[in-house]
């Protein structure tokens, strides 16, 4: 997962002014008041625009009566077809407001807004069976939901407390890594937010859809819907779209889909690099070690693990999780090897000088060292053989891995080695006495002692037989 820092405030503001644009494009500039009546002050909506089966609530406000009695006025509400929906009357005994709930099939007008276009709420004095038109208002209504789509991954890199639900946003992931990607839903009269919490009939209406597969988007977390995918190891590099599919479930649906790179907000794979644990060792004693004589065997043995971005968290330590696609799972932390099942290729280049990662070859070049996969520990070994007659110096080892992923995944490490000039062999000198008297020298290959040491030792003999000849 890469390219997050600053991102997501970008990515985050651009939301939330396309969702703004997307509001204002159909938001009603003003509900039409008409009044005839003088006594009438206002005839208002809580809510001019809404979606279908959302509420709003009519308000009349007179400014004194008619007559002495009580004046009465008939609300009637009037579908985009002409229908009549309901109607209600209200009674004043006196200066002041009164309301009408609108959208509640129990409450207020007792009717549902379930037709889309313009409704009209309509105030007409009663006087007897006489109505005389008072004032009217106008209601728009949508079925449409803005969507917004997101990126995040499934929890920080390296992260180290105890809560293992830090998601930050992102747009570039590697193959391997745990997507969360979420959809923002709200209505695009109020720009109200759908939530499972706000709209429990939204639950199980919200669907999203990526690398083809298609899943139902939890709610869980507000204020957004989510599902993870996980990027299987030879997924397809490039820019990918996110599809989410919405319906609160009342009436009102809408999509979104990611926009694709360059663009900020984009989903982007990229290839995974490959985790590289390499050393070398004395190929006869088997002892790690950088320093060899010529003739003398190089081993080389090398490790390549797909590094799972939550397998750092150590809320995930000892965890399993079921994958998607052909990215499997087999042990603690999401780690998988490179092994011969994904086509893998292991080479060591040996050499100095400046290093060609085109060709793969240093500048003076002294080997390449093809690496073979072992079942039983998972490493890929090699040997090289130093040449007799290798220049004396330090070099270096340059182990690169790769597996059979369109745009291979890969992962490098170079290691020091040294050759050094091979010590001439020595002779060990003692002395032996023969029945105290006869002296004899006897030379033997071996291992050269410091010359005072040896002198200490000599001088030491030497009194050693005074005595014994005394």
């Amino acid at each position: 997962m890469t390219n997050q820092n600053g991102i997501s405030r970008f990515a985050a503001c651009m939301g939330i002014i396309l969702m703004t644009l997307a509001v204002m494009a159909v938001t009603p500039t003003g509900a039409a008041l008409q009044t005839q009546d003088a006594k009438v002050t206002s005839l208002t909506l809580s809510a001019p625009f809404i979606n279908l089966n959302k509420l709003t609530t009519a308000t009349l406000t007179i400014n004194g009566l008619h007559a002495a009695g009580p004046d009465a006025y008939k609300l009637t509400v009037y579908a985009p077809d002409g229908s009549t929906v309901a109607t209600s009357t209200l009674t004043f005994t006196a200066a002041g407001s009164q309301s009408l709930l609108l959208g509640n099939a129990t409450q207020g007008f007792n009717a549902t807004v379930t037709k889309v276009g313009t409704y009209t709420i309509q105030a007409d004095y009663v006087t007897g069976s006489t109505l005389t038109y008072a004032a009217s208002v106008t209601l728009q209504t949508t079925d449409k939901l803005f969507v917004r789509t997101e990126f995040a991954a499934a929890s920080t890199p390296y992260y180290e407390d105890t809560n293992p639900h830090v998601c930050p946003v992102a747009e570039e992931f590697q193959r391997g890594d745990e997507i969360i990607a979420r959809g923002y839903v709200h209505y695009v009269s109020t720009g109200e937010p759908v939530t499972a919490a706000s709209v429990s009939t939204a639950t199980g209406n919200v669907t999203g859809t990526l690398f083809n597969i298609t899943k139902s988007l939890t709610g869980v977390r507000q204020p957004f819907w989510r599902a993870a995918w996980f990027i299987s190891w030879d997924q397809s590099l490039g820019s990918y779209p996110f599809t989410v599919v919405a319906s609160d479930g009342l009436g009102n649906s809408g999509t979104g889909v990611s926009v694709l790179a360059p663009v900020y907000g984009a989903l982007k794979i990229i290839p995974s690099k490959l985790t590289m644990s390499t050393f070398t060792t004395n190929a006869t004693s088997g002892e790690p070690t950088t320093a060899f004589y010529p003739n003398e065997v190089v081993g080389i043995t090398a490790r390549a693990d797909y590094n799972g971005h939550y397998a750092h968290n150590a809320n995930y330590t000892n965890t399993t999780r079921a994958l998607i696609g052909n990215f499997t799972n087999p042990g603690p932390g999401n780690l998988y090897r490179l092994g011969t099942d994904r086509n893998g290729v292991v080479t060591a280049a040996i050499g100095s000088g400046a290093y060609n990662a085109i060709s793969g070859t240093f500048a003076n070049q002294l080997a390449k060292v093809d690496l073979t996969f072992d079942n039983g520990t998972g490493n890929w070994t090699g040997k090289w053989d130093v040449p007799a007659g290798v220049e004396l110096g330090a070099y270096s080892v340059r182990v690169t891995a790769k597996d059979g992923a369109p745009t291979a995944n890969s992962g490098t490490a170079t290691l020091p080695i040294t050759t050094l000039a091979k010590p001439l062999p020595i002779v060990k000198t003692e002395i032996q006495y023969v029945n105290n008297t006869i002296e004899v020298e006897k030379k033997t290959p071996g291992l050269a002692l410091p010359l005072v040491v040896s002198g200490i030792a000599v001088v030491a003999l030497a009194l050693r037989t005074r005595r014994d000849r005394k």
